[in-house]
């Protein structure tokens, strides 16, 4: 069959007909599969780039149709398909699908991936949060991860899974496609436990990694993973693996983590690290007993932090990025301390994780989503590394508004800034429902 849609899509490349046409298109909607497509993939790619325009203007009617009425198929059918497309294709494919999209919910998909390619995570996620489809969860899940916002990510990866499967167990005609879905959700298990590893929760992590080698061991992850090459040392099953191994590590899954171990010196048998760690591991597993093992594994890899107090710091210094105040505030309420003169926590619901979260109804990104739990107030926390003027205010309002509208409860604004100007100072005293703090640091030499 393979043999067919290759002999097709070269006429249709030479000897254009309308007939060729509508015999290549049939092919490829009824006859030939992915699968069938990858087991020729240097050839069909060769193939299928450089075609008639009408090629692609009639797979992009089929491409808007699946996105506006079944969006799950691109990722049984769309998203493996475009691997085959070069830049100059992709563009020209998505060109044509925009034009028949119009203001769909298909138009702010492709958008939305056409922001992902290139990088732009932020305005990708304003493209995402405009759809309401439950698939729309899991590219918002991305744009969270390729940001850094591991908590956020993880929520709107859950949330997807969550309905996904539901649907599985419910829906004949999902019930139909299960084991088309396995490498999608192979996919997204593996997502999960890297952002919980990035955020600590290694329990979670390796329960994720595990739910991933419950649908392909970790032979079979080898064997898809390995020829994705990321740089000459590493390529994309060492990036699964290392990952594994850490949440292994950090839970004290020491037989497990032995077990993996052997098989990456084995799969890479020239790979230095890997022998290094085995032997590491050994001489301090000879030494100790099994739990000082473990103390001792963790601990001589991973520092714990201790807290410091904000209090503590008297003079100004800038901060060289908001995030690193972020991470400080955090680091405050982790341990218990007060800030902003409040006993505060990061709030999260199902869907919200108060850290860098994107507001739809006025298009923008929050620093922190604090909640004051006596009082049952919430705080959307504005940071800002240096000077600032007025025009935060109506930011901050903007953000209080949208909140106050997407969750139904109270939210009041705080503004934190190193130094602000007069105006901002007069304009905060008319404004009951927003504080405004400075932040200051001085390092001290130890004598």
């Amino acid at each position: 069959m393979t043999d067919k849609v290759l002999f097709l899509l070269e006429e249709l490349k030479n000897n254009y007909t309308s007939q060729i046409l509508h015999d290549t298109l049939n092919c490829f909607r009824n006859e030939i599969s992915i699968d069938d497509l990858y087991k020729e993939f240097e050839k069909t790619k060769l193939a299928i780039n450089g075609q008639v325009d009408d090629f692609y203007q009639e797979l992009a009617l089929d491409f808007v149709g699946d996105l506006n009425d079944f969006p799950e198929m691109y990722f049984l059918i769309w998203e493996p398909l475009l691997t085959f497309f070069d830049e100059t294709t992709k563009k020209q494919f998505y060109n044509c699908s925009l034009e028949i999209a119009n203001n769909t919910d298909a138009a702010d998909y492709i958008n939305g991936l056409i922001y992902l390619d290139s990088d732009n995570f932020e305005i990708a996620l304003y493209q995402f949060n405009r759809i309401d489809d439950y698939v729309a969860s899991y590219f918002i899940g991305l744009c969270y991860l390729e940001t850094g916002n591991f908590e956020n990510s993880i929520k709107q990866n859950l949330l997807f899974m969550n309905e996904l499967e539901d649907l599985i167990e419910n829906e004949k005609d999902f019930q139909l496609l299960l084991e088309d879905f396995q490498i999608f959700k192979w996919n997204v298990f593996n997502d999960l436990g890297y952002a919980y590893n990035r955020i600590s929760e290694f329990e979670n992590a390796l329960r994720f990694y595990k739910k991933s080698l419950e649908i392909f061991s970790l032979e079979e992850a080898y064997q898809i993973r390995h020829k994705i090459e990321i740089d000459r040392e590493l390529d994309d099953f060492n990036i699964f693996a290392n990952n594994y191994l850490y949440s292994l590590e950090k839970t004290r899954n020491t037989d497990n983590f032995f077990e993996v171990l052997e098989f990456l010196i084995l799969k890479y048998p020239h790979n230095s690290y890997y022998k290094s760690r085995k032997e590491k591991l050994k001489e301090l597993s000879r030494i100790s007993e099994n739990q000082q093992f473990a103390n001792q594994l963790i601990n001589s890899i991973f520092r714990i932090k201790k807290p410091f107090n904000l209090s503590s710091f008297q003079e100004a210094k800038l901060l060289s990025k908001e995030k690193i105040l972020e991470d400080m505030i955090l680091e405050q309420i982790k341990y218990g301390y007060e800030v902003f003169g409040k006993k505060l926590e990061v709030y999260q619901d199902e869907k919200i994780f108060g850290r860098q979260y994107y507001i739809q109804s006025v298009n923008g990104i929050l620093d922190l989503l604090l909640i004051d739990k006596t009082k049952d107030i919430l705080y959307v926390v504005e940071l800002k590394r240096n000077e600032a003027g007025i025009e935060v205010v109506e930011q901050i309002e903007n953000y209080i508004n949208g909140l106050t509208a997407e969750l139904r409860r109270e939210v009041k604004g705080i503004i934190s800034l190193h130094k602000p100007d007069k105006k901002l100072v007069e304009l905060i005293k008319t404004k009951p429902n927003i504080e405004l703090y400075t932040y200051e640091f001085q390092f001290k030499n130890v004598e």
